[in-house]
């Protein structure tokens, strides 16, 4: 992965974006990179009386007032966390998410961090947060309260998938870019029920160990540059979804680190709606890394990038026939 050069933020201007602000702020500055800290915003419907419709000018002088309180709003946001004068502040009208992807892809941004409340279905947490994870180019630092700097524990899924070896390595490699590799790094394999019971030729037993060895595998390929003593393979049964909250519980994790898209099919379920699933329904941080990024980061090694592109290939093939 190219070096961090480029942090977004985003922010709503509400007081309790304030952590999410200074941790991206910090973020950026251990990895030498530049901010746009970037709050997007939406006209009211006329209706209701919120924007003037019958008073010449009415509606000019509406948003020239809006804008400007944003604008101040923003500044005193920005000198409250403690941006400075080489950092960036952007107001802009337009969807939320959409303001954020279309910036992201034209800065060429290395991460996005925005924030989430806690324990708050996908709904509550606003639409926005689903929105940047699907539309967003790079890799997106999803911040819930209580995430600090460094990290001690880390749960990444997997599906032994070249693209997921890739999205966890990128992942690790921009963890290790701003100092905050973990102390304790998990990486759960969800072994499917059906997967595991419907072999003729071996028990659920013998599945468990083919499983666990091809897991302890791709753990030396995509986690080498970690310490192995920090690295913890394990494989759960069940339903991904399910299996891995159980794990974010057991292990008391500070931070999901999770690829967006990993091999297709029914046996293979790491897939966009689980990430989504995974992400909203648990109370920790999470670190989402779209195909681009996995993607970017194998172009360095040909033999992988190529297996990485067949696997995306097949996922946008078999989500083209839904």
């Amino acid at each position: 992965m190219p070096a961090l050069h480029h942090v977004l933020i985003g922010t709503d201007l509400a007081p309790a974006t304030d952590p999410v602000i200074r941790l991206g702020l910090a973020i950026a500055r251990a990895g030498d990179a530049r901010v746009d800290l970037v709050h997007a915003y939406e006209v009211p419907p006329v209706w209701g009386g919120a924007v003037p419709i019958d008073v010449p000018g009415g509606q000019a002088v509406w948003m020239d007032d809006l804008r400007q309180r944003l604008h101040e709003t923003l500044a005193a946001q920005a000198a409250r966390c403690g941006l400075e004068e080489s950092d960036e502040t952007q107001l802009r009208l337009g969807p939320p998410a959409r303001v954020i992807a279309n910036l992201a892809r034209a800065c060429e941004t290395s991460l996005v961090v925005v924030g989430a409340a806690p324990n708050r279905s996908w709904r509550a947490l606003g639409s926005t947060a689903d929105r940047v994870l699907r539309l967003a180019p790079c890799p997106v630092l999803l911040m819930r309260p209580g995430l600090e700097l460094p990290l001690r524990r880390v749960l990444a899924p997997v599906d032994l998938s070249a693209l997921s070896a890739q999205a966890l390595r990128a992942g690790l490699d921009l963890l290790g870019r701003i100092g905050a590799s973990p102390e304790w790094l998990e990486v759960l394999f969800v072994l499917h029920p059906i997967e595991r019971e419907s072999s003729l030729h071996f028990s659920g037993e013998q599945i468990d160990r083919f499983a666990a060895d091809e897991l302890r595998r791709f753990v030396e390929r995509a986690a080498a540059g970690t310490p192995p003593a920090r690295v913890h393979p394990r494989v759960r049964v069940g339903y991904p979804q399910q299996e891995i909250l159980g794990a974010l519980a057991d292990s008391r994790a500070d931070l999901l680190l999770i690829g967006t898209h990993g091999r297709s099919g029914f046996e293979r379920l790491l897939l966009g709606s689980v990430t989504a699933e995974a992400v909203r329904d648990s109370a920790v941080s999470a670190l989402v890394l779209p195909p681009s990024a996995a993607l970017e980061a194998a172009l360095g090694e040909p033999d992988e990038a190529a297996r990485a592109w067949a696997d995306w290939q097949h996922v946008s093939d078999e989500a083209s026939k839904t």
